[in-house]
């Protein structure tokens, strides 16, 4: 999720965000997958006003959309809309993240064969991350022939990740530093940044959180509790 969001960022960014998706299993809505496709629509409607034109229209029609079966949903509100926009336009990018935490996993999987398999028709460029489930899993293993390969986390070199949490980790100390106004170098080592590097192994979400509690305060309180998360 921390990667998705950060992912989000860059392509909101760059003007390239179509829609984002981020299912929560303590957010009763985000975790009904009834709502994905209504939602990405809604978003990618507010990108081009031929696609909200065209979607106005389908909601005229059936106001009820959005409790239809997932096929006709895709259908009506992507896959219609969509076609309303040149097929030379750019591609927006649609992020969408916790599959694995929404309610009726099989729902869920259903969504992701539908979005392989219509991928070659959509002005769209599909992100999907979550925990690893069967439901979702087997929806890949039976993908389209646009899909991409799936890149699992756990599987990658340690080293790799390394690299990465410590890019993160650096540029939070440095915006840390803008904060308190006072040089990173002045009050971090490199030494320092391995060891929250160290401290992280391949969980990236964990370098989030000590970045995130290192990253209360003033200066003093800063590197108060940067000591504590070196020594505990």
């Amino acid at each position: 999720t921390s990667i998705a969001y950060s992912f989000c960022q860059q392509l909101k960014e760059r003007k390239l965000l179509g829609a984002s998706f981020f299912c929560s299993r303590t957010v009763d809505q985000s975790a009904d997958p009834k709502i994905i496709f209504p939602t990405i629509s809604h978003q990618l409607s507010r990108r081009s006003e031929k696609i909200a034109s065209a979607l106005l229209k389908v909601i005229r029609d059936d106001d009820n959309i959005a409790n239809r079966p997932l096929q006709t949903q895709i259908h009506n509100l992507i896959l219609g809309p969509m076609s309303s926009i040149s097929r030379h336009s750019k591609y927006d990018i649609v992020v969408c993240d916790g599959f694995d935490e929404a309610k009726h996993q099989a729902e869920v999987g259903s969504i992701v064969s539908l979005l392989l398999k219509h991928s070659s028709d959509l002005r769209i460029k599909i992100f999907i991350s979550c925990r690893d489930d069967q439901e979702i899993k087997n929806s890949f293993e039976l993908g389209g022939p646009n899909m991409r390969p799936s890149l699992i986390l756990q599987n990658i070199e340690e080293r790799l990740v390394a690299e990465d949490i410590k890019q993160y980790a650096t540029e939070r100390l440095d915006e840390i530093a803008d904060r308190i106004r006072r040089p990173r170098s002045q009050w971090v080592t490199d030494d320092m940044v391995d060891k929250l590097v160290a401290r992280s192994g391949k969980l990236f979400v964990y370098a989030t959180a000590l970045c995130s509690f290192i990253d209360q305060g003033e200066e003093r309180e800063v590197k108060k509790r940067l000591d504590s998360v070196l020594k505990n």
